[in-house]
């Protein structure tokens, strides 16, 4: 029954794209908080709650531009600290914005990954590499 029902999912037209959140997690770990709720922003204007779209995006930079300060203040700019909280922004992202306004079971088709993630590497490769020498090689 269930595969069936996953199956009509699959051919529902009406059925949204979207970008799953654990994806979106992920990409908000690795790049950066507002690159998640960039996402999640794409996610909430296609379910047409575009109030958060806009909410979402600002919160995430605030967070993103105080994370920064606190980073530089303890002179951890480029460290792996960063990951941590990065996940923390995102996670507190999808917790108060996606978990609250999105129902548990919504059905949708998953949206690919690769243009985001293509972007999001093209975009922070610089800043790895530099990681990756500092602390890696």
């Amino acid at each position: 029954m269930e595969h069936k029902q996953k199956q009509i999912v699959r051919n529902d037209i009406s059925i949204q794209i979207l970008y799953h959140p654990i994806f979106i997690l992920i990409i908000g770990t690795l790049f950066a908080v507002y690159a998640g709720a960039i996402l999640f922003a794409l996610n909430f204007y296609r379910l047409d709650k575009k109030k958060f779209a806009w909410i979402i995006v600002p919160v995430s930079m605030i967070y993103s531009a105080l994370e920064q300060i606190a980073l530089n203040y303890y002179g951890l700019f480029t460290t792996p600290m960063i990951f941590p909280i990065n996940l923390l922004g995102i996670f507190l992202l999808k917790k108060f914005f996606w978990d609250n306004t999105i129902p548990s079971d919504l059905q949708y088709k998953k949206r690919s990954i690769w243009i985001p993630l293509i972007i999001s590497i093209v975009i922070w490769g610089p800043w790895f590499y530099n990681f990756l020498i500092a602390y890696i090689l």
